[in-house]
């Protein structure tokens, strides 16, 4: 079964989540949702979304440095 991931390089004070891996889709897509509307919160976002296949990317700048949340799909 795929799984897919989500990855980041967010510094540790701004909420940074932990990598995740997930089993389904479904769960996949909602919880890089989730960071997407957390971040967008305090922080200017710039969101790529594609769902077939399942990938994305987040852009965020946080103190003038660009940081990076990615969801795509592994093997």
């Amino acid at each position: 079964m795929a799984k897919y991931v989500i990855k980041n390089n967010l510094p540790e004070k701004d909420g940074a989540c932990p990598n995740f891996k997930f089993e389904s889709a479904k769960e996949a897509r909602k919880r890089f949702m989730e960071i997407a509307k957390n971040l967008a919160v305090d922080d200017m976002i710039k969101v790529t979304f594609r769902s077939k296949p399942l990938r994305g990317t987040i852009q965020v700048e946080i103190d003038g440095f660009y940081y990076y949340v990615e969801l795509y799909k592994e093997g």
